[in-house]
């Protein structure tokens, strides 16, 4: 698979949700891998929709980490919308990276995008998320307008 991936990128893009929906973990890990070092392979909706449809936990740990390593806003919405899909310790770890997200939130001084911040306030309104965690990414986009 990392043959592949170095040789031919273009080759597994196309065969990457796939391959990540129906494989063994090691080759769920390597396309995880290559999702990340290539993030144009696939678009978000199309991970995201692969992480509300597969029941393996292994999966779903694999597209969160694709999905860290999207940009600050682009992550916090994926995260968010990640957490309605899911359960047990998948929606604990969700929790814990958003956490994680609203600590580190200074870190980085990326603005966010005007039109953004409908979806992510829309998101949230209809969130089961803890309503602490709710009311402070609410105030946050508020205070970013």
């Amino acid at each position: 698979m990392k043959g592949l991936a170095l040789v031919a990128p273009e080759v597994l893009k196309p065969l990457a949700i796939g391959l990540l929906m129906k494989e063994s973990g090691a080759v769920v890990r390597e396309i995880c891998e290559f999702l990340i070092c290539h993030p144009d392979a696939v678009s978000a909706d199309s991970l995201m929709e692969a992480f509300q449809t597969t029941e393996r936990d292994s999966v779903k740990r694999s597209i969160l980490k694709v999905f860290d390593n999207m940009t600050k806003w682009k992550r916090l919405l994926y995260l968010v919308r990640s957490f309605d899909c899911s359960s047990g310790i998948i929606a604990d770890q969700i929790s814990d990276r958003i956490s994680n997200w609203l600590k580190s939130f200074n870190n980085s001084f990326v603005a966010v995008q005007s039109s953004d911040v409908p979806v992510l306030l829309d998101s949230l309104s209809q969130s089961q998320l803890p309503k602490e965690m709710t009311v402070q990414l609410k105030s946050l986009l508020n205070q970013a307008r």
